[in-house]
């Protein structure tokens, strides 16, 4: 056999050892959905919050994330928050001027909800980001995250995501699956970022359709 031929073969084959593993990985993927359908979400939603998230700087990932879905929304599904920082204290306490005799302070610089708009037993992502400056340099304190979702003027879901967070900037996705039986028509959705007594709140929405 000549040298190109034994190439050809070799590469051949390696082509289907990485088909083989890729469809084994989608395999186990199934059996996981499955199996441990919760589990399977927290995890997959994991990878999305670090598509929305791209560019930060990742940290940790175990808040506790309790409440849930309620009314309209109840047999949806709440995935497992990721978490990552834009900035660190030194740069987000220079951005806003911060002089520690101001305490502890919390400023909410974004919140959406992505996709804005979704069908029924779709899934969204809900995300805040915010500064958080306090006095005390590299010390970590206990920031909640309070979720309010909304509709036709009636409550539908209270995630609170809770983490140890020392200052800067930071951001969190939180995933939810609607269920398909999720009325249609606008969402609004409020976070309160509270640390030490202090909070900020913002509001957003999207909708749901057919």
């Amino acid at each position: 056999m000549t040298r190109i031929a034994r190439q050809g073969v070799a590469l051949g084959l390696s082509c289907v050892f990485v088909v083989v593993m890729v469809l084994s990985g989608c395999a186990q993927l199934e059996q996981q959905v499955s199996e441990h359908p919760r589990t399977a979400i927290g995890v997959g939603a994991g990878a999305v919050g670090g598509a929305l998230l791209g560019g930060l700087i990742f940290k940790s990932t175990t808040g506790a994330v309790v409440g849930g879905l309620l009314g309209g929304l109840a047999g949806g599904l709440i995935g497992n928050a990721t978490e990552a920082q834009k900035q660190d204290q030194e740069a987000t306490n220079r951005d806003y001027g911060y002089s520690t005799n101001q305490g502890t302070v919390i400023r909410i610089e974004e919140v959406r909800v992505e996709p804005t708009q979704i069908r029924r037993g779709g899934s969204v992502n809900l995300i805040v980001q915010y500064a958080l400056m306090t006095p005390r340099p590299r010390q970590e304190v206990t920031v909640v995250e309070r979720w309010d979702m909304r509709y036709q003027g009636q409550s539908t879901g209270n995630p609170v995501h809770t983490v140890r967070h020392p200052g800067g900037t930071w951001a969190s996705a939180l995933p939810v699956t609607l269920p398909t039986s999720a009325g249609t028509g606008t969402y609004r959705v409020a976070v309160t970022v509270e640390a030490d007594g202090r909070s900020d709140t913002r509001e957003t929405s999207f909708t749901v359709r057919r």
